[in-house]
């Protein structure tokens, strides 16, 4: 694999052979929790002023990602809240609502066959199993 080639237009813009590419070093402030060391990827052109622009709309895209990064984060590492607010509660509500319908969905494609496990460590149907606890 051949070396990234700097192109002086534009600090994010290197070329690989004929084709051009996005590189991004991830800042020092969020390098110990970013995912990656640096952003670099294809830009999908071998010419040089497509490259310009499309570097420019990449720059933005990654410099919002690491924003973001930054902002969760924060957010993480931050203080926990004293109180909700009611937009919070509803998303919240809507969520776990959801992982019920989920949980019930499975329930009733499995069917409400209930299972016990043997002293041998096997699972067997409870309707197998006599009133004196053998299979």
């Amino acid at each position: 694999m051949s070396t990234l080639e700097n192109m002086p237009s534009h600090p994010r813009l290197y070329r690989r052979n004929a084709t051009y590419y996005h590189r991004a070093a991830v800042p020092t402030d969020i390098k110990a929790t970013y995912p990656k060391t640096e952003e670099t990827f294809s830009l999908g052109t071998k010419d040089h002023a497509e490259a310009v622009q499309k570097v420019r709309v990449a720059a933005a895209e990654v410099d919002g990602r690491f924003e973001r990064h930054r902002k969760q984060q924060a957010i993480l590492n931050g203080p926990p809240q004293a109180s909700l607010t009611q937009a919070q509660i509803q998303s919240l509500s809507e969520l776990y609502y959801a992982h019920l319908l989920e949980e019930d969905e499975e329930t009733r494609l499995e069917g409400f066959v209930e299972f016990v496990e043997t002293s041998e460590g096997k699972r067997v149907y409870l309707s197998d199993v006599s009133a004196d606890g053998t299979v």
